[in-house]
C-alpha cells in the first residue's frame, strides 16, 4: 500500500515564457516554445534588430 506524503514549504514550479509569443516553453527548444519562435529570434540576430550597444568611452584615457 503506498502512502501519500505532504511536503510543507514546496516551492512553486517556475515555467518560463517564450520571449517571443509568451507561451511555454518546452524542452526541445528552451528558451523559446517551438521552432518557429526560435527562428524568429534568429532572424530577429541576423537582421540587426537585437544587437548589443556599443561603448561610446573614449580611447585617450
Amino acid at each position: 500500500m503506498s502512502k501519500i506524503i505532504k511536503i510543507k514549504n514546496l516551492k512553486k514550479l517556475k515555467i518560463n515564457k517564450c520571449p517571443i509569443c509568451k507561451k511555454g516553453v518546452t524542452i526541445n527548444f528552451d528558451p523559446f516554445c517551438s521552432k518557429k519562435c526560435s527562428d524568429i529570434d534568429l532572424y530577429n540576430w541576423i537582421s540587426e534588430e537585437y544587437y548589443f550597444p556599443e561603448n561610446n568611452k573614449s580611447q585617450s584615457e
